[in-house]
Order: structure tokens, then C-alpha cells, then sequence
């Protein structure tokens, strides 16, 4: 079974991640990213890490 790792956040945070090999996607609002995590969570990702400055915004 592979273990995938997700990375959601800021373009500036965030494109360093995709050199390691883990999924990227980048979301500008609270919306957005709540639409890549339900996704991720559907597609059973193992870890998903969310920058801090998108975690604030998500509240």
C-alpha cells in the first residue's frame, strides 16, 4: 500500500515539497483549501501537512 503525503498552502511555501516527491497543491483561501483537503481525505492520504499562514486563515 503507498502512503501518500500531501503539502497545502502558499506558492511560496510550498514548491520546495515537490522536489521530495510529495503532492503539491496550492490554495489561496479557506474554501479552496477546505475543497483539496476533503479530497485528499477521499483519496486516503496518509499525512496532510498545512502551512501555518493557510492554517490561519482557515481558523
Amino acid at each position: 500500500m503507498e502512503h501518500k503525503i500531501g503539502v497545502l498552502g502558499g506558492h511560496d511555501s510550498i514548491s520546495g515539497f515537490r522536489a521530495l516527491g510529495l503532492s503539491v497543491r496550492e490554495a489561496a483561501d479557506a474554501d479552496e483549501a477546505e475543497q483539496v483537503l476533503n479530497q485528499w481525505a477521499d483519496e486516503d492520504y496518509a499525512v496532510i501537512f498545512i502551512t501555518e499562514e493557510l492554517a490561519e486563515i482557515m481558523g
